[in-house]
């Protein structure tokens, strides 16, 4: 007999004769045939003995050779190769997990970034050393602890809240003269992997360029001036040739776009570099669509339907001057694109998630690979088959500067043939009471 089989049949005969020994006591306490009680928990013991084994060899062969089982070639003997085969495989699993994980390791103690996982509470799960050195992050004390205390930044805040969409820049936390800029990535379940990186260089090239492009435009509004002055002067001065007359109006209208370049540089650069964040003044919605639509108006000669709608009562609150330079800006964008017997639409609404001050138009349309880049310094989209529309490829970035500021964002809906609408969106902070 397999030495494995005995030693079973011996437990099970042990055990059973114990169970049999109580059966009897109980039964001589109980009737007068002590005998016939202990046979009879005898036998019970030994057939529920038996099932129980045979149901556990069952797993086990199912688990280690099914094959061999349901043939009828299942050994007990072969169990303890069985368990030993299984133990080697786990060993070469945990070797490979333990590999990888070395792997993983070295990659994120390597990377250049700083890496957070952080749940979808907002709290640090893990964190790499590079997060240590940008952001002052300590592996233990500050794990759970959530990524708005460690970034104290409002700017990083206000992003982050709002889900996380496209880079925002804030400074260090750990260096006051260090720029850093963050990106939020999908990681797992109820968790998102925060990528920051420092853009200190970047932004002082940035700050170099502006500072560039304001000086140049201030240094331009001289001369553009009496270049401008001399060219009314020739055109009002009755004594002056009528063959020079159309020369002189095409510089004058040049001298105009370049003005208009100079003043909308100078407008963004003081968006970019000012570190006032604008007041919660109650803006007329009218008035302010109503002032766009006029310039608008004037812009295209008069060739297209532009109105206004107001369908909140409740005001817009924010610096009057941007919030008019937006308004206006889209207006003037809508109306470039469209073509003569169109229409725009200047609409202000508001709820209670926020308000949305938006410009829908029935021009030309744009294609979906140009929308990301709409915002970028002097980018032009020229639509198929029309001519160049003039304008200074600032009005765009401007729109979203003010926006940045006042919280907002912006929101670009457009199809090729069917229009476009841009649509800029303000938090509730940023709607107040009706007036």
């Amino acid at each position: 007999m397999d030495p494995l089989v005995r030693r079973l049949v011996i437990r099970i005969a042990l055990r059973a004769c114990g169970v049999a020994a109580i059966l009897g006591a109980a039964a001589w306490l109980l009737a007068d045939r002590p005998i016939a009680g202990a046979l009879a928990g005898l036998v019970l013991v030994l057939a529920w003995e038996l099932s129980v084994q045979v149901r556990a060899a069952g797993e086990l062969s199912q688990l280690f050779d099914p094959d061999a089982w349901s043939g009828g070639a299942f050994s007990f003997a072969e169990l303890p190769q069985q368990l030993s085969d299984l133990e080697s495989r786990t060993e070469e699993a945990e070797e490979r997990l333990r590999k990888v994980l070395k792997a993983l390791r070295s990659t994120a103690r390597s990377f250049p970034d700083a890496a957070l996982v952080l749940n979808d509470q907002g709290e640090v799960v893990v964190s790499n050393r590079q997060a240590r050195r940008m952001l002052g992050v300590r592996k233990r004390l500050d794990k759970g602890r959530p990524a708005l205390k460690l970034i104290p930044d409002a700017e990083f805040r206000n992003w982050l809240e709002r889900g996380g969409k496209d880079l925002v820049r804030f400074k260090s936390p750990e260096k006051p003269d260090s720029w850093l800029e963050a990106q939020r990535v999908p990681y797992a379940e109820k968790q998102f992997l925060l990528l920051v990186r420092d853009v200190t260089a970047a932004v002082l090239a940035d700050k170099t360029r502006s500072d560039f492009v304001a000086n140049a435009s201030h240094e331009l509004q001289t001369p553009l001036t009496v270049l401008t002055g001399y060219l009314e002067s020739m055109s009002e001065d009755e004594e002056f040739p009528d063959r020079w007359s159309d020369p002189v109006q095409h510089m004058a209208s040049q001298c105009d776009r370049m003005t208009r370049l100079v003043r909308d540089l100078l407008e963004l650069s003081r968006l970019e570099t000012s570190e006032t964040p604008p007041g919660f003044t109650p803006l007329n919605m009218m008035d302010v669509l109503g002032d766009a639509v006029q310039v608008a108006t004037a812009r295209s000669s008069g060739q297209l339907d532009i109105r206004a709608e107001v369908r909140s009562e409740r005001p817009l609150l924010g610096d009057e001057a941007e919030i008019r330079s937006v308004a206006t800006n889209l207006a003037i964008n809508s109306a470039a694109f469209t073509p003569p017997g169109g229409a725009v639409v200047l609409r202000w609404q508001a709820g209670r998630s926020g308000g949305q001050l938006s410009a829908t138009d029935t021009g030309i349309g744009i294609r979906r690979e140009h929308l990301p880049r709409l915002t970028e310094r002097f980018y032009r989209v020229r639509g198929e088959g029309s001519p160049v529309v003039p304008g200074t490829g600032l009005g765009l970035a401007i729109v979203k500067h003010v926006l940045t500021r006042h919280d907002g964002s912006l929101e670009i809906k457009s199809k090729p043939g069917s229009g476009s609408t841009f649509t800029c969106n303000f938090p509730s902070k940023r709607v107040g009471d009706r007036v």
